[in-house]
């Protein structure tokens, strides 16, 4: 077997289950600030998840960064379950419809965070300005 090329850089931090979507924290737990290792960037994108525990979850993402996105969905899956993401993004170069594999790494009453853990590169590349804006 060949050397594993990395699709992506690490994974965020899972966000602590005592934080609302709104940010507000629950009062009975003490934890630390949103510590992730990669920005975040609002939006409202389409996005289908398939699963083979669930098969086809249709949603709408919040956030995102290279490392995951937050889905607001009726239908979640459990965490820990391995799904591939479907979601149309308009950019530079037109629409582009990207895909990339990933793993549910929270779950709350508003949806489900899900990480990343596998794009092609020039997905990455893609999602990468996308979240850096029309600045980068």
């Amino acid at each position: 077997m060949g050397p594993s090329i990395p699709r992506c850089p690490g994974p965020p931090e899972p966000r602590d289950r005592g934080q609302a979507r709104s940010g507000r924290r629950r009062k009975d737990l003490e934890v630390e600030p949103d510590a992730r290792k990669t920005a975040r960037a609002p939006t409202k994108l389409e996005v289908t998840i398939t699963s083979e525990l669930s098969g086809v979850v249709r949603g709408t993402v919040e956030d995102v960064s290279t490392g995951g996105l937050f889905v607001a969905c009726r239908e979640r899956l459990p965490v820990g379950s391995l799904c591939e993401l479907a979601l149309h993004m308009t950019s530079d170069e037109g629409d582009v419809h990207l895909e990339a594999s990933g793993r549910v790494a929270h779950v709350e009453p508003e949806g489900m965070g899900i990480q990343i853990v596998e794009l092609d590169f020039d997905h990455y590349e893609l999602l990468r300005r996308f979240v850096a804006g029309p600045e980068s």
